[in-house]
């Protein structure tokens, strides 16, 4: 069991980096105007990462910790302690060298590997219906979240309205000259516009601004309850726990942020927005230290937590994949380079994780 110290140093450590993806768009928008198959690259593997360590983490991890069958900690200990009093050195020196896994990280590995082949049948699938770019467009309109490749256009005039404001030109710039007929009064505001809403915050929110600030803030709350029951198991279980959150963080602020701009919030009041909402996961955290101290209150928080981690992984990050990955190859290629990494990752630290002295 790790101590107090521990506990709350490497926790606070681990929320502060999560907190950090809220603020990614600050060197997305420079990567989308400038290197936009790096952009393409980087959002779509951690895209995969993100599924990967979501649903690898839920169920490797926090199930097993909510059923209480991780819990060969102290199991292992004890054996380790007996065989020194009862076996000859040479024994136990053999009892060392191996090491012991669990069989329900075999079983709960199985669940992941058919999560993966059923996506990847429902890709293929996607793939082979696609009749052209009308068809795809029509067939995959409103399956995900939103967070994906259409949001580097986004980026793209935010990043030119943004210049314009620096060299003292209020007028829009040439693309949304070309568009302006065709847009709606909900995407992004001129700059002029745009200056007036960011002198105050709270007059004329939508309501999906407010809903995605709050609904962000109680998901992060959550992950918050989950890095520190995970800490309060053990430091690998928090690691473990901890990169999930960042690979799934890190698309979703992005998204979300894009959304907001969409929405009538000025460039900083986005970024303020999404920072605060960020924060609710070190409330979480401290709340959570406290209640984990109750194993039976740290189980419930490990079922929470599980739950969040499958829905955002099924739910919300798979159909986007399959939106942005059908018919296009590579893009296919980086989800499932990103996907398998994830898995990997955690089933060698649930495999390693007895060995690993940190």
């Amino acid at each position: 069991m790790p101590t107090d110290a521990e506990i709350y140093g490497y926790g606070t450590l681990a929320n502060i980096l999560c907190c950090l993806c809220s603020i990614g768009a600050v060197f997305v928008i420079p990567i989308s105007r400038n290197h936009k198959n790096a952009y393409h690259v980087l959002l779509s593997v951690f895209m995969g990462l993100a599924v990967g360590t979501l649903a690898s983490d839920a169920l490797l991890h926090l199930i097993p910790e909510a059923l209480g069958l991780h819990s060969h900690h102290d199991d292992h200990e004890d054996e380790e302690h007996s065989g020194n009093e009862t076996h000859e050195d040479d024994d136990h020196d053999e009892h060392g060298e191996g090491f012991h896994v669990e069989p329900y990280v075999w079983y709960c590995l199985v669940v992941v590997i058919g999560i993966y082949a059923f996506y990847m049948l429902e890709v293929i699938m996607a793939t082979l219906h696609l009749n052209g770019e009308n068809s795809k467009t029509d067939m995959l309109e409103n399956v995900g979240n939103g967070i994906g490749d259409n949001k580097l256009e986004t980026f793209r005039k935010l990043d030119e309205r943004m210049t314009a404001v620096r060299v003292g030109n209020l007028e829009p710039p040439e693309s949304d000259r070309n568009e302006q007929n065709h847009q709606s009064t909900a995407t992004i505001e001129t700059p002029k516009e745009e200056i007036k809403k960011s002198s105050n915050f709270f007059t004329g929110l939508k309501p999906i601004v407010v809903m995605i600030v709050i609904g962000d803030a109680i998901h992060n709350f959550t992950d918050g309850l989950a890095v520190a029951a995970s800490f309060n198991s053990s430091i690998l279980e928090g690691i473990s726990t901890t990169l999930a959150i960042i690979c799934h963080e890190l698309p979703q602020e992005l998204g979300d942020f894009a959304i907001l701009m969409k929405n009538g919030l000025s460039f900083k009041m986005a970024l303020f927005a999404n920072l605060m909402s960020s924060l609710t996961a070190l409330l979480g955290f401290y709340i959570g230290v406290s209640l984990s101290k109750d194993a039976g209150a740290s189980q419930w928080i490990y079922s929470i937590a599980a739950g969040l981690f499958l829905y955002i992984a099924m739910a919300d990050m798979i159909p986007e994949l399959i939106k942005s990955g059908a018919g296009r190859m590579r893009t296919i290629i980086y989800h499932n380079i990103g996907i398998l990494i994830g898995i990997l990752i955690i089933l060698l630290l649930s495999i390693f994780e007895d060995k690993i002295q940190i």
